[in-house]
């Protein structure tokens, strides 16, 4: 028998399930503000303020854990330059990058420049553009990938994708997606561009500086910048032995290449996992001493165990914005219950709310028990505390101390895993600081 409530239940269910979980724009229904009613602590304003005062080209580094809110945020980036009057770019890497396999320059930078072209193509599609600005940029576009192929040769082949509907992808698009989707192929390429790193390196930094220059060409402001958002590079992981070739290539990625990464009078944001810095020590420095910037969780704790109120209202503030009658099947006290089980993790607090409306809709009941709730948090909570033994002690420290000390290269790789799966998380209540996911702490008899 369906409950009374089930249309209910499914719009309540729906608003934090599936495309609702994607990235929102700052005007979307569906933002919250987060850091904004402290600009000297918003991540954010700080990008944007240096990016006011860069000149030339420059590199940023935004890291973040999956889930806490970072690709919204850099919504909200692209959105305060496009203020500005800049000509923003924002990637999605996830479209154009394997996120299992690890990475190399050569490879990276062609998945670069394939979500770059993308983005400009689009760009002059739905600008209102004079036809000898638009031919400008396509011939730019069009050369440098002729360039490419022809570097690549037979060697390398680029299988044009072709649609059911009959439409075949561009080179550009066909190499991006065969990147992102082919390791086979990725490989391939991987092993033909050893010792061709400078000429491959050359050709996309003249490709950017010329795309640069001709949508500088399309301002009148003398202060008019180019910027690309690289959204989506946090989510590079594996398991096992691949999974530490793939965070060990992501550290060397940065910390060998910040001259091929730096483009040519282009201002980049790269995000990265929180587990880099770690990996690669002062990163910044490679980068002419550019700081890293985190977007922190949010608090719903402080590092005694003691609530943070503002947090629970932020996340309290998340399910309104979706689905503004939850009171009818949940009370405050348990939203408040779960963000803190949660430690402020916006997709698990997703998750254990909708177990728990789950719950309800197969009982007769009228709104969800404790014991729904409970039992909901109980399988969150068996599936992160499968730890072996001889790693609850280090945790333990981590809780105690709120730091990430790792005076072992065991440990080292220990603690990778741990950021890249939320079992350690990173707040900023002042300062920042670490603590170990709430439903592990029983698991370390805390």
């Amino acid at each position: 028998m369906a409950h009374p409530q089930n249309l209910q239940l499914q719009k309540f269910y729906r608003s934090i399930h599936g495309k609702n979980l994607q990235p929102v724009e700052p005007g979307s229904d569906f933002y919250v503000p987060l850091l904004e009613e402290h600009p000297e602590k918003d991540p954010i304003l700080k990008i944007v303020q240096q990016l006011l005062w860069a000149d030339d080209e420059s590199v940023f580094f935004l890291t973040g854990y999956r889930g806490n809110g970072k690709s919204t945020q850099l919504r909200r980036l692209k959105q305060l330059l496009d203020d500005q009057g800049y000509t923003v770019f924002l990637v999605d890497m996830l479209k154009y990058v394997h996120m299992s396999e690890p990475l190399e320059i050569t490879d990276f930078l062609l998945s670069l420049a394939a979500g770059l072209t993308a983005q400009v193509e689009a760009f002059w599609k739905s600008k209102r553009l004079d036809e000898r600005a638009i031919q400008k940029l396509k011939t730019l576009v069009a050369d440098y990938w002729k360039r490419i192929k022809n570097f690549l040769g037979a060697e390398v082949n680029v299988e044009p994708v072709e649609f059911s509907t009959g439409e075949v992808l561009p080179f550009s698009a066909s190499m991006g997606l065969q990147l992102a989707m082919n390791a086979t192929f990725k490989q391939k390429l991987q092993e033909y561009t050893k010792g061709k790193v400078t000429e491959l390196v050359r050709d996309i930094h003249d490709y950017v500086a010329g795309l640069v220059a001709a949508l500088h060409g399309l301002s009148e402001d003398p202060n008019h910048k180019v910027v690309l958002l690289l959204d989506s590079l946090e989510q590079l992981r594996g398991w096992g032995e691949q999974g530490e070739r793939v965070y060990q290539s992501l550290a060397s990625l940065f910390s060998e290449n910040a001259v091929h990464l730096t483009l040519p009078s282009l201002h980049v944001v790269y995000t990265i996992p929180p587990y880099l810095p770690v990996l690669s020590p002062n990163l910044g420095n490679h980068f002419g001493g550019q700081s890293l910037i985190s977007w922190p969780n949010v608090h719903v704790r402080t590092p005694d165990g003691a609530a943070d109120p503002a947090g629970l209202t932020i996340m309290r503030t998340l399910i309104d914005k979706r689905y503004d009658q939850w009171s009818l099947f949940l009370k405050e006290a348990q939203l408040n219950r779960a963000a803190s089980d949660t430690g402020g993790d916006i997709r698990d607090y997703f998750r254990l709310i909708r177990e728990s409306i789950t719950f309800l809709a197969l009982s007769q009941n009228s709104s969800v028990t404790d014991e729904m709730l409970l039992r909901a948090t109980e399988q969150l909570r068996n599936e992160m505390a499968l730890l072996p033994d001889d790693h609850l002690e280090w945790l333990r420290q981590v809780h105690k101390t709120h730091t990430i000390a790792t005076p072992s290269d065991k440990e080292l790789s220990r603690l990778v895993r741990f950021m890249d799966t939320n079992a350690v998380m990173n707040y900023l209540n002042g300062k920042p600081w670490f603590d170990v996911h709430p439903l592990i702490l029983p698991r370390l008899g805390i």
